[in-house]
């Protein structure tokens, strides 16, 4: 679920914004949508170091702390890929293909 999830996570963050800079919400910051998705990837990969540390205090089943842990392992290689592809495609360039 890492990978789907932080793809989804990344480009409904990206939708949103762009709702919001096309109604206006943005006070004249006007992004492209690659800036938006480079900024959703960001932010897409959460951490949850609060939940393993809760799960440690209370000594739950360990099975379970190393499942959570390996999600969030992964969760941050996901965001860290896509945060690297949207930032190269938009330094790059080519942007001039992608349109919402």
């Amino acid at each position: 679920f890492a990978i789907a999830g932080t793809m989804i996570s990344t480009f409904v963050v990206a939708i949103i914004l762009e709702y919001a800079k096309r109604q206006g919400w943005t006070g004249g910051f006007e992004p492209h949508f690659m800036e938006l998705l480079t900024f959703g990837s960001l932010i897409s990969a959460t951490d949850p170091v609060s939940t393993l540390a809760v799960f440690q205090a209370k000594q739950v089943d360990p099975q379970l702390f190393y499942l959570v842990f390996g999600e969030s392992v992964l969760n941050d290689a996901v965001g860290l890929v896509l945060f690297k592809t949207c930032s190269k495609l938009f330094v790059s360039g080519n942007l001039d293909d992608i349109d919402v």
